[in-house]
């Protein structure tokens, strides 16, 4: 996925728990039973995602290069 891919990330509708602690994000999901943990940068990608914004946006959003974004949603 390159930045300019035009791609729309959405998180998923259900089965996902995301909890705010100390900068970072924590998510769970469910299905799996696999937690994640999310640094400063990626937890700004994580808020950034509405299923209306594609990797451009995000990254003016958050604030980081279009580059780290697409590698942030990759690794998602």
């Amino acid at each position: 996925m390159s930045p300019s891919s035009g791609l729309v990330p959405r998180r998923r509708a259900s089965g996902l728990v995301s909890e705010e602690l100390d900068g970072e994000t924590l998510l769970y999901v469910e299905a799996s039973h696999k937690a994640f943990c999310l640094n400063a940068p990626a937890a700004r990608v994580w808020k950034s995602i509405d299923g209306a914004r594609d990797v451009e946006t995000i990254a003016r959003s958050a604030e980081l290069e279009p580059a780290l974004v697409a590698t942030t949603l990759r690794e998602m």
